[in-house]
């Protein structure tokens, strides 16, 4: 969301938050090669499919993986070196769409649901860094057998004890737009969890400053405030979460507020709002 420089990281010293971990052992081990960065974007989309699943009222936003085949789609219509690229992001996109349509009606995670997270995964990455290395690529055994452990983690896992209302993949509002799109992997009951699906048992401070800048956004976009904000570490099961009061409530929270945005500016350029506000 912004870049993590030494400014940046001094932005949220007035939290005062210290780390924490779960005692639970891992669950779901990685390949014992280093699988790529992809797959945990691929579990944020099987997390989320999971969740519509169990809540079939959740409120879903759209997927970033449709903006990236539609930026594709935009540049081959100017370079004509793209249109391979274009067409193989069109055939990823609407086979993920029938797994994810198959697996909401049979509640069966099959390896073509777990290829289709993948795919929409490197779909995803173009929306968000205009990277194109892997589309329509063949995919690793490893990695469809990594999501699918992670997958039965999850099952009896922490995010079962999510409430309603739930907001899958939700932005920021207008506030999104002050850090050219953001969002949120999930909001349950006023609780933003983001997902992570690293080796470490930690609620670590960088994932806590990722979660405060969210809260910033949501603040600009005047929207209720939320109540809790953690992380859902999915090799443990584990659901981390600290109350959002630390943020909001913290003296510095208001100077917080405005250097973010500054900040935010400084990269991005001048955030108007609508009707100049």
């Amino acid at each position: 969301m912004l870049k993590d420089s030494a400014y940046a990281r001094r932005l949220f010293t007035a939290f005062g938050f210290e780390s924490r971990q779960t005692n639970s052992p891992m669950a779901a081990k990685p390949p014992t090669d280093e699988n790529r960065p992809n797959v945990g974007t691929a579990f944020d989309y099987l997390a989320r499919f999971w969740l519509k699943r169990q809540h079939p009222d959740a409120e879903t936003y759209p997927w970033n993986a449709v903006n990236g085949a539609v930026m594709l789609e935009q540049r081959a219509a100017s370079d004509p070196r793209y249109a391979g690229l274009a067409q193989a992001a069109r055939e990823s996109l609407a086979s993920a769409t029938a797994e994810y349509v198959d697996y909401i009606r049979t509640g069966n995670p099959t390896d073509g649901l777990m290829c289709a997270a993948l795919d929409l995964a490197e779909l995803d990455v173009v929306c968000r860094a205009w990277v194109t290395v892997g589309i329509g690529a063949e995919r690793r055994i490893g990695d469809v057998a990594d999501l699918h452990n992670l997958w039965k983690v999850m099952e009896r896992g922490d995010l079962g004890c999510l409430h309603a209302p739930i907001r899958l993949n939700p932005d920021f509002g207008i506030a999104s737009t002050l850090v050219r799109g953001a969002d949120a992997d999930i909001v349950a009951d006023d609780v933003l969890v983001d997902i992570k699906t690293g080796r470490k048992p930690t609620f670590t401070l960088k994932h806590f400053r990722q979660l405060a800048g969210y809260a910033a956004l949501q603040r600009l976009a005047e929207r209720p405030d939320f109540r809790e904000v953690g992380v859902y570490l999915a090799r443990y099961g584990k659901l981390l979460t600290v109350g959002a009061d630390c943020i909001y409530g913290s003296p510095g929270f208001s100077k917080f507020l405005a250097k973010f945005q500054l900040h935010a500016e400084d990269m991005f350029g001048p955030w108007e709002r609508p009707g100049g506000q």
